[in-house]
């Protein structure tokens, strides 16, 4: 949720309207991405050694406290105004990301029986989306309502934080920092897992672990699935870039409104891997893939023929 919101926050802030427009560029929301990517590409392959190393349960938690201090950053960014401060804890939360996928996704054969995985796994990936989904919404709420000058003052959205008492500035640190203290709480509740391959070496360059996961993966299917999941989440981010630039197409457009377009993304990405998970039942099925290809193209086609007239 966090690094959604953190992203969203930055995304609105850096172009048209935002209240570091300009500052990172003409399509700043780009560079925004590739500061929310590139902490994976680098940091991916040493998470999940340390995931297979250390108990999955251990190291959730200890990411989940991690997310305190970086919350504590983009409060500071947010409420002096410092884009460079809340740029920072925008790499901060996603190289803490980078670090809970492995244990999340590797967690689940420790978790259920070998016939229930598929269906597992389907759900993981829509609790996932429900997650980002929030985050972006609750990311364009909060871009409304943070303003720290007084131009922007007597706006609906700094109405609306004034209603219940919060200045618009510490807005974003205060709805971080609930969210990070809640991970850490739910983390708790994992049960206790122990360590899947206690003396494996941590190798930190990250570049040798993918060239021999790559090869790896070549002597069968599975560099075939990888190429495919990354290109759906290559689309998928790509139109989390664009969708915010829809707050200027819109009839009365406004970040509340953008995010809920991307909001609809999410939805849909969660039921659908729902839907897959139930309809894969106890093995799996490609068959699903080409049919989710064949709706995603025609529904980006239905996209680009929007026009505001």
């Amino acid at each position: 949720v966090n690094d959604n919101i953190l992203k969203q926050l930055l995304t609105f802030m850096v172009i048209a309207g935002g209240l570091w427009e300009g500052q990172l560029g003409e399509g700043g929301q780009g560079i925004v991405g590739l500061a929310f990517t590139l902490p994976f590409i680098l940091l991916s392959a040493v998470a999940g050694q340390c995931a297979d190393r250390w108990s999955k349960r251990t190291l959730t938690i200890i990411v989940r406290a991690s997310e305190l201090p970086i919350a504590a950053v983009a409060a500071w960014g947010f409420f002096t105004g410092n884009l460079w401060v809340a740029f920072t804890a925008l790499v901060l939360i996603t190289c803490q990301s980078a670090f809970f996928g492995p244990p999340k996704y590797g967690m689940i054969p420790e978790l259920v029986r070998p016939d229930e995985i598929a269906r597992a796994n389907g759900a993981i990936n829509m609790f996932t989306n429900v997650a980002v989904i929030v985050g972006i919404v609750l990311g364009g709420k909060v871009a409304d309502a943070y303003v720290t000058d007084a131009a922007a003052a007597g706006t609906a959205g700094e109405a609306a934080a004034q209603a219940v008492g919060i200045a618009a500035p510490a807005l974003p640190g205060i709805v971080l920092g609930v969210v990070a203290v809640g991970g850490l709480v739910l983390a708790w509740f994992l049960p206790p897992l122990t360590a899947g391959s206690p003396g494996l070496p941590i190798r930190p360059n990250p570049f040798s672990g993918y060239v021999q996961a790559i090869r790896d993966m070549a002597r069968g299917p599975l560099l075939a699935v990888a190429l495919a999941w990354g290109s759906f989440y290559l689309i998928a981010g790509m139109s989390l870039l664009i969708l915010p630039e829809y707050a200027t197409l819109l009839p009365n457009g406004s970040r509340w409104q953008a995010s809920q377009l991307m909001g609809i993304l999410g939805i849909a990405i969660g039921v659908g891997s729902l839907i897959a998970g139930l309809a894969s039942g106890h093995r799996i099925k490609v068959g699903l893939v080409p049919i989710g290809a064949v709706g995603l193209t025609a529904s980006l086609v239905g996209l680009g023929l929007f026009s505001r007239t």
